[in-house]
């Protein structure tokens, strides 16, 4: 059964994927997570699910998973090496590439000041910076309810968003707490992290958060759980292969297992397999989009 998935992952979905890679490293704003997988046959002791997908509210959303044996940075220099953008990131070194600009996310600054408020000797500084973080949260809630976009959603950023990151940035430059280890680890991530959070007030497409692409790797962080690990490279990257397909039809608003039997019956019949002709059954396509969707019942 494996054998027959990493060979139709190969044949048919290695295609769809190539294309998926193109509209992807084209696009303006990502949003990018790892996290840990084992392949038994791999010499490396840890192994790596990469996943980039398009920015939040896309009409054609994409989620890839990219299977890779290391997290060094070659493999996001390889993958992104034709995007030219913004990337929403953990502020992992490896992203330090050109071209590219990281949006860190203020999801990741808050645990940092909710781990330090939960310690035995927390502070009140503590609490202060998970305060200053859900107030920058707020702004952001708010938008969405008001349904802003474009010069009004900038415009508002820019008198309620702006004047809590000045205040957040002094406060965190008039603390140290070098002797409170998690304290002072919350405080130099937020002072390495909350600068780039000030690009949010001349682009609208950019996030306060990575929170999309953390909430797409729960996925195999849950599935990890239960297939354990991959016996194979081939099928490690299979694994990958058939989770983009998955998620990515779930975002675009179908069943994903009508997507598969659709694509692969499809991609079957084709007599030339090219990114022309898959073009016309990528998930956002009119035919899919008729011929997929879940039933009322199951929706």
């Amino acid at each position: 059964m494996s054998k027959w998935l990493i060979s139709i992952a190969e044949r048919y979905l290695q295609p769809v994927f190539e294309l998926f890679d193109k509209h992807l490293t084209n696009e303006f704003i990502l949003h990018e997570d790892e996290t840990t997988v084992k392949a038994l046959e791999s010499d490396n002791q840890t192994n790596y699910l990469w996943l980039f997908r398009t920015g939040k509210d896309h009409e054609q959303p994409i989620i890839r998973y990219l299977f890779s044996e290391s997290r060094a940075r070659e493999v996001a220099k390889t993958y992104l090496n034709h995007f030219k953008g913004f990337l929403h990131c953990d502020g992992y070194s490896g992203y330090n590439i050109p071209r590219l600009t990281q949006v860190h996310c203020l999801a990741h600054i808050r645990r940092k000041f909710t781990d330090a408020s939960h310690t035995k000797h927390t502070t009140s500084e503590a609490v202060n910076g998970v305060n200053f973080c859900n107030k920058l949260f707020k702004v952001e809630e708010l938008i969405k309810q008001k349904q802003l976009n474009g010069t009004q959603l900038l415009d508002y950023r820019r008198t309620h968003l702006k004047p809590l990151l000045d205040e957040f940035t002094e406060w965190l430059d008039h603390h140290q707490y070098l002797t409170k280890p998690k304290l002072g680890k919350a405080i130099i991530c937020a002072r390495k992290m909350l600068p780039s959070l000030y690009l949010l007030l001349d682009h609208a497409g950019l996030s306060i958060s990575n929170n999309s692409a953390e909430q797409a790797m729960r996925i195999p962080a849950l599935g990890r759980k239960n297939w354990l690990f991959s016996q194979s490279i081939k099928g490690a990257i299979a694994n990958g292969y058939f989770l983009t397909v998955i998620q990515t039809a779930l975002a675009n608003g179908l069943d994903p297992r009508k997507y598969l039997e659709f694509l692969i019956d499809k991609l079957a019949n084709l007599p030339i397999l090219n990114h022309e002709s898959i073009e016309a059954y990528l998930p956002w396509a009119c035919l899919p989009q008729e011929q997929c969707k879940p039933l009322l019942s199951d929706a």
